[in-house]
């Protein structure tokens, strides 16, 4: 795990992880995690605050890329968000903040640096990850259906996320992340009524749970 000197690392202790100080933003340190190990696949679930610069994920993807290839990683799995790319076209744009939009602009641009990248990659696209704790209803999924929307628990993503590793099936293909039963309690009970009015209505229709 790479992580920043003032990251809180306290929720990974007792487990067995290895730790290397450094920034994604700087080249040197990412170079120095790379040519640490050999490693078989590379997992970017990186995310910045609401006031970060977007510009993070771009600058940050062409370091991975650039010292995957060095080292011959098998694989690179991006969380991405859905608004990235061609999903982008899913949302009534008007109605998005353009933060949001900044972001959503950003990682799109990330996604196409891996995917032109010539290393062999996953990406997985969820639009809401639900708090820590969420107890996932069991039915949670990847599809290829890039019009699919929804929310996700943290650890449905984690384990469907760790089954593409030995997937031959999931190289070099965009998933969307979500749940079709989702457990939707406090800030998010509302959600689908956010989504009514920044996503087109056909879309919501689509994939809203009854």
């Amino acid at each position: 795990v790479l992580a920043r000197a003032t990251s809180d690392a306290s929720r990974l202790d007792g487990l067995d992880v290895t730790f290397v100080t450094g920034d994604l933003l700087v080249e040197t340190d990412v170079a120095r995690l790379f040519t640490g190990a050999p490693f078989r696949a590379a997992i970017d679930a990186t995310g910045i605050p609401p006031d970060g610069d977007p510009a993070f994920y771009p600058q940050s993807m062409t370091h991975i890329v650039r010292w995957a290839q060095a080292t011959g990683v098998g694989r690179i799995v991006l969380h991405s968000s859905v608004g990235a790319g061609d999903s982008a076209d899913l949302f009534v744009m008007e109605n998005v903040d353009d933060i949001r939009t900044a972001a959503y602009v950003a990682k799109g641009e990330a996604e196409a640096i891996l995917t032109e990248s010539g290393v062999p990659f996953t990406i997985i696209r969820a639009m809401t990850v639900l708090p820590e704790g969420t107890v996932e209803s069991g039915a949670a999924m990847l599809t290829r259906d890039r019009t699919a929307i929804g929310a996700i628990s943290r650890d449905a993503l984690a384990r469907l996320t760790l089954a593409c590793l030995d997937d031959p099936a999931a190289a070099d293909t965009i998933f969307h992340a979500f749940d079709p039963a989702p457990t939707l309690t406090g800030r998010y009970a509302g959600l689908w009524d956010l989504f009514a009015q920044i996503f087109k209505p056909e879309v919501v229709a689509a994939w809203r749970p009854d």
